[in-house]
């Protein structure tokens, strides 16, 4: 498992706007981009000199869902 999200990380540093879906969270102001793996999505952002990744969730998890419980608590 720590090997698929290696190899999706590493594809974010090669490529890190390829076709990734755009997330519009509601309640933020950022784009937050989504990259899924089989068994995960890394929910990033990209900045001017870097990336950085918010979460790391299975794939069955709901984004809104854990941004709104990390907010919130």
């Amino acid at each position: 498992m720590l090997s698929e999200i290696d190899e999706a990380i590493d594809q974010l540093t090669i490529q890190p706007s390829l076709v990734h879906l755009p997330l519009k969270l509601a309640f933020s102001n950022e784009d937050y981009l989504e990259l899924e793996t089989k068994s995960f999505k890394l929910i990033y952002r990209l900045e001017k000199q870097y990336i950085t990744i918010v979460m790391i969730l299975y794939q069955k998890q709901s984004v809104v869902k854990s941004v709104s419980a990390r907010l919130f608590h």
